[in-house]
């Protein structure tokens, strides 16, 4: 009786079996095994790898080579990509960076860096509800991208998400977001306005960094942690609000700007911003880069100004101490160049190294 080709149910060794016989022991793995199924495990598997090539095959030809649910390369001549619901991952330099417009398939869960970073002449992106995240530096450079809908299946906005979209002016972020990464839109100068929803949790450095044309920008009461320099160079920021049930931060007294509401201490600060009678601590960077500030008064109640609270106000011109100020940080005023004149008062009793450096 001749020998048919099968495949142990157990460990898979390839076997030739006498199929008159009802079952035997594998010579491998000395598993006892029913002849009929071994068979039909090897003829199983030999179909699937038949069907996994022609499916390979016939993806190339519609220009896309995708393996193993991988999108390898993008070979069509058109511009305007519309990626197949099958692919869950796509391979760096699969897309050329000439694309102008790109659909995203249903098998697209996360958007990272090296499927679209760089792409400048990309102006128009369609993301799916399959999509839970908008990776770190997803859209980094695509300087056309104007507009950009966000689906409510997302949850988090990584660091440099929309970095140097220069002509970004319209972005909706949903209420299923809660991290807003490092970065995320650091160089949309093209952005006026961005709402940040009530689902968010935290807000990274820099978050909003250079975005020189927001004037106006509210935080939510879900927000417990806040990075630093979130608006360091938005030069046209006058109005920075807290809501009024948000548990940690505040901008009482209509102050302009970001308070930590246990410590009193001031974190965040914007060129209009009145420092309230009852903050008694100017944080680390709390006006980083505010080239818009061009005087303040630094009240009787606040005793400490942290390391480079006002470094770089490269337009601060009047700086004037109420006593009662103690301490004064690292770098605290480094690089105000415009400042001209300053009378310290007798209440503070240190100043660090380089407080004023480049004065």
């Amino acid at each position: 009786m001749p020998l048919v080709k099968a495949q142990c149910t157990n460990c898979g060794a390839a076997l030739e079996v006498d199929n008159t016989k009802e079952a035997a022991i594998c010579p491998y793995c000395n598993t006892p095994y029913i002849v009929e199924k071994a068979i039909n495990n090897y003829t199983t598997n030999i179909t699937n790898n038949i069907n996994a090539q022609v499916v390979n095959i016939i993806n190339q030809k519609e220009d896309y080579e995708i393996v193993a649910g991988a999108l390898v390369k993008y070979n069509g001549k058109s511009a305007d990509i519309v990626i197949p619901d099958e692919v869950t991952k796509i391979e760096k330099d699969a897309i050329p960076k000439n694309i102008k417009s790109i659909v995203f398939g249903k098998g697209t869960t996360i958007i990272d860096q090296i499927i679209l970073r760089n792409c400048k002449n990309l102006i128009s992106v369609t993301i799916p509800d399959s999509v839970t995240q908008i990776g770190y530096g997803a859209f980094d450079g695509c300087s056309n991208l104007t507009r950009i809908t966000i689906p409510d299946s997302v949850t988090s906005i990584e660091g440099k998400a929309f970095s140097r979209c220069t002509r970004l002016t319209e972005i909706e972020i949903p209420n299923s977001v809660t991290k807003i990464g490092y970065n995320a839109f650091d160089g949309c100068s093209s952005l006026t306005s961005i709402t940040i929803p009530d689902s968010v949790e935290s807000i990274g450095n820099q978050a909003f960094y250079f975005c020189k044309n927001l004037t106006s920008i509210t935080i939510p009461s879900s927000v417990i942690n806040i990075g630093e320099q979130i608006i360091s160079l938005c030069d046209n920021l006058t109005n920075l609000v807290v809501d009024a049930d948000n548990p940690k931060y505040d901008s009482r007294d209509n102050c302009n700007a970001i308070i930590e509401t246990a410590s009193n201490k001031l974190v965040v600060g914007c060129k209009n911003t009145i420092i309230p009678k009852d903050v008694t601590i100017i944080g680390k960077k709390a006006f980083f880069e505010c080239k818009g500030l061009k005087a303040i008064t630094i009240p009787s109640n606040v005793k400490s100004i942290e390391e480079e609270a006002f470094r770089r106000c490269d337009n601060l011109t009047n700086l004037s101490f109420e006593y009662g100020v103690e301490c004064i940080g690292r770098d605290a005023f480094e690089r105000c160049g415009s400042l001209t004149s300053l009378i310290i008062p007798d209440s503070i009793i240190r100043i660090d190294y380089w407080a004023f450096n480049y004065c």
